[in-house]
């Protein structure tokens, strides 16, 4: 009776979850063990240093760079961080959890789609594959510290899903586009693209294998127009980027090596086929690493790999049952076309990877390095299929057991080894440790500055772009903005443009002096007559006398209309003269022969920040043509309106907008015209006019709308399937 209670609990559904979950999360922590205390983060991967201060990146429209236009899929990525900090864990702590997290979930969900297929008696089979997959060299291309993984791999498993049980369930909708929120690639829609991509091989694959047909794909149109309604704040924002990047971006986005432009594309004699079949062309680790991969194992092991998926695989399919041959087929036809599209440009037909490069609206596939997760996707599940097959007709399963197990530890050598954790090397003293501790002193600064002017921006010198290395042993892309709570602006002293913008609202500079030189440093200037504020091993703060920088918002008196602008204009603080403004002569011409020399009466002008995304400013006691000059990176989407306190109604100041000063936005006001055309305004006694405008970054109303329509659709989702699902059960 006892053994029988026993063998019961052995058999449970619960027992298998509780097994299934605690060697996962064995498997995800042991990587990230080897930085425990330290960060591991450079190149591509990186995590917020200081989150609370990463709120300003949530928005539409960012402050990182000054203002470049993106996406922001960041609420996710920073909540989870916030989270992890709110109950008491240090920034190494939460990267710790984080990272376990994503090797954990990712795995859970190959071990969900291998499930799908597994119609023998024991679901622990799927832990085979995502054991591969956790310890896959895939990573080795992939930004491992980005929530991406997750959400492409349950995609992923949401699709499967869908060819195996031929309609879309209730969670389904409400996991993919929750998927999808969680993918983090814009201004570089890579990954959302290639979900797509993969959506559509699985449905058309599915379809020539007679998998589904065209009852299945119609049965299924409302659940894939709610998982569209439910996806609507990814959408909404992705289709006007694409719209916006199309009409006025300025900025060239180069396809070719070292970003040149022209010559060969980036993987041309990188991605060749025969790394990409092992899915890893660029490791991220030291030369002293590459040469222990390089070794005779573990190169022969990482060539065994393609062997036995694209080799021994189409013999199990044809020795497998009828009903699982078709998916096995898919299956296999998924990992050959992912392997061959990640090696880009080469040949023998990269002729057409280079034709699609050639699409303007596509030369976010520059590069292919991101491709292999979806490769690395379906080898893990063809690796968990061998394994069952093999484990049911090789006579010794232990030999079965230990040989795919001896595969996923050398495959997984540079993470359980820590040599993947190795790869930061000190640059100082040249040796390779496990992480990185940010020196106490950047979070001091961040801390001095937190409760400072809200609206300054602070800028950075010296001039860092793309990756920084600093002495302290990090090297990777720009991290200040993931720092401080205010803006950051850095820009070069050597060109006119790099001057100018500096003409901001810069109060503070902050001078790293970690900061290793490179041969493209220039020699670091510092203006004139700084107030030393804050001084320590690593940083010094400096903050500007109040007539060396610029308001966020404000007015100029002297006009000037020109693309050559005469160095004898600028100093090391962007105008010599704060009341002057430059003028584009590309600017509308109607406008420009508009423009003021000189504004004798300069208006009053008062400004509040509201979000990153929209200001109030108030004007009082205009009384000629003047430009409101508004030092944000000029974007077409900037949009003034004049706002109405006896209406809802605020309507937007169009056919005003100038490019001024080489990198920000200026409208042009006429205040007697204005207020004849509108209400809302102040006469006054003297003849002056006072009124207030409202300036947003338009994309965030698409943004909000986004929001709004997932939000509703979630509700009516929820409560109308709902509603079907309890009728139907009712009536059964």
């Amino acid at each position: 009776m006892k053994s029988h209670w026993i063998k019961q609990i052995f058999n449970s559904k619960l027992f298998l979850s509780l097994v299934v979950v605690v060697v996962l999360l064995v498997l995800s922590a042991i990587p990230p063990l080897y930085s425990f205390g330290k960060l591991s983060v450079g190149y591509d991967t990186f995590i917020p240093f200081y989150p609370e201060h990463s709120l300003k990146m949530i928005w539409q429209w960012t402050d990182r760079y000054n203002g470049i236009y993106t996406l922001n899929l960041y609420s996710v990525w920073i909540s989870v961080f916030l989270v992890l900090k709110k109950i008491g864990l240090s920034i190494y702590e939460a990267t710790f959890v984080y990272q376990v997290l994503i090797f954990f979930l990712s795995g859970l969900g190959i071990y969900k789609s291998f499930n799908l297929f597994n119609s023998r008696d024991s679901k622990l089979f799927g832990l085979v594959p995502a054991a591969f997959f956790i310890y896959s060299p895939y990573l080795l291309d992939h930004q491992l510290y980005q929530l991406g993984t997750i959400g492409i791999v349950w995609s992923i498993y949401i699709f499967l899903k869908f060819a195996v049980r031929k309609r879309l369930a209730f969670w389904d909708p409400i996991i993919l586009s929750c998927s999808l929120l969680t993918i983090i690639d814009l201004p570089n829609p890579k990954y959302h693209f290639l979900l797509f991509v993969s959506f559509v091989c699985i449905v058309f694959f599915s379809y020539l294998l007679s998998i589904i047909d065209f009852e299945v794909i119609k049965r299924n149109v409302k659940q894939y127009i709610w998982t569209l309604l439910l996806s609507s704040s990814i959408i909404f924002p992705f289709l006007y980027f694409g719209y916006s990047f199309q009409a006025f971006n300025p900025y060239q986005i180069s396809i070719k090596k070292d970003y040149a432009a022209s010559g060969e594309a980036i993987d041309y004699g990188v991605a060749l086929i025969h790394k990409m079949i092992r899915l890893f062309h660029t490791p991220n680790l030291p030369s002293q690493s590459v040469e222990i991969i390089n070794s005779a194992l573990p190169f022969f092991s990482y060539y065994l790999l393609p062997i036995l998926i694209l080799g021994v695989f189409p013999f199990v399919i044809y020795k497998t049952s009828k009903n699982r041959r078709k998916y096995f087929f898919l299956i296999y036809l998924l990992a050959v076309f992912f392997v061959f599209l990640s090696k880009g440009s080469n040949p023998p037909y990269g002729v057409f990877y280079e034709f699609l490069l050639s699409v303007r609206q596509l030369v976010f596939m520059r590069t292919t390095a991101g491709i292999v997760i979806y490769a690395a996707i379906f080898y893990a599940l063809i690796f968990g299929f061998l394994f069952e097959y093999f484990y049911h007709h090789v006579k010794s399963k232990f030999l079965t057991v230990l040989f795919f197990s001896i595969l996923i530890i050398v495959y997984g050598f540079p993470y359980w080894s820590g040599l993947y954790y190795l790869s930061r090397v000190n640059i100082t003293t040249k040796q390779g440790k496990y992480g990185i501790t940010i020196p106490k002193d950047y979070f001091q600064a961040a801390d001095f500055l937190k409760n400072r002017d809200s609206d300054s921006k602070i800028q950075i010198i010296p001039f860092v772009e793309g990756y920084q290395s600093n002495s302290w042993g990090y090297f990777g892309f720009v991290y200040y903005p993931w720092l401080f709570e205010q803006p950051v602006v850095s820009s070069s002293q050597d060109t006119v443009e790099g001057l100018l913008q500096q003409n901001t609202n810069t109060k503070y500079i902050v001078y790293d002096k970690s900061i290793l030189k490179q041969k493209t440093f220039p020699e670091i200037v510092l203006p004139e007559d700084l107030l030393l504020i804050y001084s320590s091993k690593n940083l010094d703060i400096y903050q500007k006398k109040v007539g060396d920088y610029t308001p966020h918002i404000y007015t100029s008196g002297n006009n000037l209309i020109t693309d050559a602008i005469p160095h004898n204009l600028l100093n090391q603080t962007g105008l010599k003269d704060k009341n002057s403004s430059i003028f584009s002569i590309n600017n509308q011409q109607d406008l420009l022969l508009k423009i003021p020399e000189k504004v004798i009466n300069k208006p009053k002008v008062r400004y509040r920040k509201i979000n990153p995304t929209k200001y109030t400013v108030e004007v009082q006691n205009a009384t000629e043509t003047f430009p409101l000059i508004f030092t944000e990176n000029f974007h077409p989407d900037w949009r003034l309106y004049l706002k109405n306190g006896r209406s809802l109604f605020a309507p937007e100041i169009r056919d005003s907008h100038l490019l001024v000063n080489k990198n920000f936005n200026a409208w042009l006001i006429n205040p007697a015209e204005l207020c004849k055309k509108f209400s809302g305004c102040t006469h006054n006694e003297d003849g002056s006019y006072n009124f207030e405008f409202q300036i947003e970054f338009f994309p965030q109303r698409i943004a909000n709308v986004g929001i709004i329509v997932s939000l509703v659709s979630l509700v009516l989702y929820v409560v109308i399937q709902g509603y079907f699902l309890s009728k139907k059960s009712h009536e059964s």
